[in-house]
């Protein structure tokens, strides 16, 4: 794994959060689990250690923000989830097919399938059904990730190469090709903080991982 840096186990945690946290944001309306866990969570230890802001920080903190402004939950998850079903039920497709003009519908499905079943993946109960929606494509890449901190702990070099190429080739051939895009469009159709800060952090976790793949491959 001469290509992997020796700081992999820590990028691979870091990253693994990162997208879980995308996948519990846009999977539904938003549960009192992930209000609480946005202000407690691990991302503020990753803040203090930052010497400088970068998208992903601004838009975890444009969150944050919104969210304390609430001193009742009730009041918090009503707001929210009048937004989310007006930004998803009704302005935004959170699918890769409604973004990827070049591919058909079938073409796309087809192969997320695919790729699900060479890893024995299916959709968690409590997600949305389509497997091309953002919060099931960013749940995938949390069992990836889960999958290649266990090949690392196990000092298994062969598979924890091959588990990072697979990743690689899934966020090129589909996250990359389409949540960028998701990000603007949900900033050109809501002026709610938590959902434009979401937005923001997402792309700004695109960022940061598409440097990370190109810098090691």
């Amino acid at each position: 794994m001469s290509k992997i840096p020796p700081t992999i186990f820590y990028i691979t945690g870091l990253r693994l959060y990162m997208y879980k946290f995308v996948a519990e944001v846009f999977k539904g309306e938003p549960s009192s689990k992930l209000l609480y866990g946005i202000t407690q969570d691990f991302f503020k230890q990753y803040r203090y250690e930052q010497e400088e802001e970068n998208e992903f920080m601004e838009g975890y903190v444009q969150m944050c923000d919104f969210v304390d402004t609430f001193s009742e939950e009730k009041e918090l998850k009503e707001i929210l989830s009048r937004e989310y079903r007006e930004i998803f039920l009704e302005k935004v497709h959170a699918l890769e097919r409604h973004y990827a003009p070049k591919k058909r519908s079938e073409v796309i499905l087809k192969d997320l399938r695919e790729v699900y079943a060479k890893k024995s993946w299916t959709i968690p109960e409590d997600f949305p059904k389509e497997e091309d929606h953002i919060a099931v494509e960013c749940e995938f890449l949390t069992h990836l990730l889960k999958a290649m901190r266990k090949n690392l702990l196990s000092l298994n070099a062969e598979e924890s190469e091959a588990s990072f190429n697979f990743q690689r080739d899934f966020i090129r051939e589909h996250i990359l090709n389409w949540i960028p895009s998701l990000c603007s469009k949900i900033a050109s159709e809501t002026e709610n903080e938590f959902y434009l800060g979401a937005s923001k952090m997402t792309s700004g976790i695109l960022e940061m991982d598409k440097e990370l793949l190109t810098m090691f491959y």
